[in-house]
């Protein structure tokens, strides 16, 4: 099959490997792939923190058709179905207590083994769900991070309510925790970014209030009477996180989506921000399909016309592609929201 391999470190190459065989391994399904997006954590893990082993498939995003099987009562040859990428050992406690997610001995297709930049991918049986038939492609491939933002909202609404929100980075992730909570009707929602094309997606979700870090002196903010009960922090910027934590009202919540670009350093009068505000800071890890399924959720709202992540794609690209086009999206040299592989 043809893929887009990472041999090593900024190593991209298109090329053929091996079609995996789903029949030399128990409970797992050959998909063919159809769409794949990119994720900013593949750019820059490529190119600049690495990963885990080379070569790699990255790729984690994905959705396709069933392609080879073993008979079973669920799936069958052809079914559309997304990929969830985290495969849990079943045999830590956190599985035991029913949270995958957080599994101690975690595989991860994309990551720690051959993920979506391919013509097929193997998954394990109890991966896949099922694309409903009233749900486009276009929306289907982003089944995994919708349900990553879910999963944050869930996290955040099972401590309040949130009346004031503000969203740290308005990237893929930032743009999908807005469009929940326009889903889940909050109107006071606030989004900070310095890159102001992603404005013009938070406005067409139904969310007016910008601030753009690049025209913005952010520490004006921090004299404001405005503080916020819950933040969701999708940038990976350190900066937009100290800010973050200082607007953060008492007993507020600090949600944290995103993988960090560098180190936060904590500074006293942040640790005495948290500490004397009673302020809960919480991660937010991957998705679940287990012991509730978010992945079903996210897709069953995909039906509605009005819920629609797909505003996002900026552009759809080959597999034959992606070797020259991440590169370009590390360096920053054309706008983008959202890269889909067909």
């Amino acid at each position: 099959m043809k893929a887009s391999i990472l041999k090593n470190l900024k190593k991209w190459k298109f090329s053929e490997i091996p079609t995996p065989n789903s029949y030399d391994q128990k409970n797992y399904a050959l998909i063919k792939l159809t769409l794949n997006g990119i994720c900013s954590t593949d750019v820059l893990r490529s190119m600049q923190t690495g990963f885990y082993n080379y070569p790699i498939v990255p790729g984690h995003e994905m959705i396709g058709k069933v392609f080879n099987i073993k008979k079973n009562n669920k799936f069958k040859k052809g079914d559309r179905v997304a990929v969830y990428p985290l495969i849990q050992c079943n045999n830590c406690k956190y599985c035991k207590n029913k949270n995958p997610n957080l599994c101690d001995n975690y595989s991860f297709l994309g990551s720690r083994t051959n993920g979506g930049y391919a013509e097929y991918v193997l998954a394990p049986i109890r991966n896949l769900i099922k694309i409903p038939k009233e749900v486009s492609d276009r929306k289907a491939v982003f089944t995994e991070p919708l349900s990553v933002t879910l999963h944050s909202f869930n996290i955040a609404e099972k401590q309040f309510k949130p009346k004031n929100i503000l969203i740290l980075g308005l990237g893929p992730i930032g743009l999908l925790v807005a469009l929940w909570a326009k889903s889940k009707g909050y109107k006071n929602v606030t989004g900070i970014d310095r890159n102001s094309n992603r404005f013009k997606i938070f406005k067409k979700i139904g969310y007016n209030k910008c601030i753009n870090s690049n025209k913005t002196n952010l520490n004006n903010l921090i004299n404001t009477n405005e503080n916020f009960d819950t933040v969701f922090e999708c940038s990976g910027s350190a900066i937009l996180q100290e800010i973050g934590i200082s607007i953060t009202e008492k007993q507020g919540q600090f949600i944290l989506l995103s993988n960090p670009n560098e180190d936060l350093l904590m500074k006293k009068n942040l640790y005495s921000k948290i500490l004397r505000g009673e302020i809960n800071f919480r991660g937010s890890w991957s998705s679940l399909i287990s012991p509730y399924n978010e992945w079903e959720y996210s897709l069953k709202m995909m039906k509605k016309k009005s819920f629609d992540p797909s505003i996002l794609i900026s552009k759809k690209i080959k597999l034959i592609e992606i070797p020259d086009i991440i590169p370009k999206m590390y360096n920053k040299k054309f706008p983008f929201i959202k890269i889909v592989v067909n």
